[in-house]
């Protein structure tokens, strides 16, 4: 969150950073960036763009631009739900995590632990989100999760990784780039 902060604010100043502060909680409505989101559904199934945007319709998540929608710095996090298959209850936000901290360059098990004590301990970590999960974080699921990550062949958290490219590829394309493996069945997640 620290790198992306500072990125934000080298990139646009103030305007950007308050812009990146507020978003989730309801202010710094963009329409326009809002309907660029929206048009991923118009791509072909099974691009990565459309299988974005079902991923977010589907569970009534607000896109970018919209009331309380992620600034879009944090789309990351929802596009490897997306290519790795990993649900969005408490146990795939588990395994999302575990998958990420095994991608991650800079400071893997710090994200490890900010999501197991949020999701484990229950203890609210995140502005407006109690976790209502109590030892939800299970390393039956989250160390092979890991392993996984550690597989994949780029950091998608990475702001160098200008996702907007991969959008209209299709979704195996971009995982078989990235060395980006799905999620098994059953595993806690294993949505594609």
């Amino acid at each position: 969150m620290g790198t992306y902060m500072e990125q934000v604010w080298q990139r646009g100043g103030a305007w950007e950073l308050f812009r990146y502060l507020v978003q989730p909680q309801g202010y710094g409505v963009d329409p326009d960036e809002a309907w660029r989101y929206k048009q991923l559904g118009l791509l072909p199934e099974g691009t990565l763009g459309r299988e974005y945007w079902a991923h977010m319709t589907v569970r009534k998540f607000p896109f970018p631009g919209e009331q309380a929608g992620f600034p879009t710095e944090l789309v990351r996090h929802d596009l490897v739900h997306v290519l790795a298959g990993h649900d969005t209850d408490v146990r795939g936000e588990c395994e999302n995590a575990a998958y990420i901290a095994g991608f991650l360059k800079d400071d893997p098990f710090s994200y490890l632990f900010m999501v197991a004590v949020h999701t484990h301990l229950d203890i609210e970590v995140f502005p407006n989100d109690p976790s209502q999960a109590a030892l939800a974080f299970d390393p039956s699921i989250c160390i092979p999760a890991l392993q996984r990550g550690l597989r994949a062949t780029r950091d998608l958290y990475s702001l160098d990784w200008d996702y907007w490219e991969d959008m209209s590829r299709p979704i195996a394309d971009v995982r078989a780039d990235y060395g980006v493996e799905v999620a098994p069945e059953g595993s806690g997640g294993g949505v594609t």
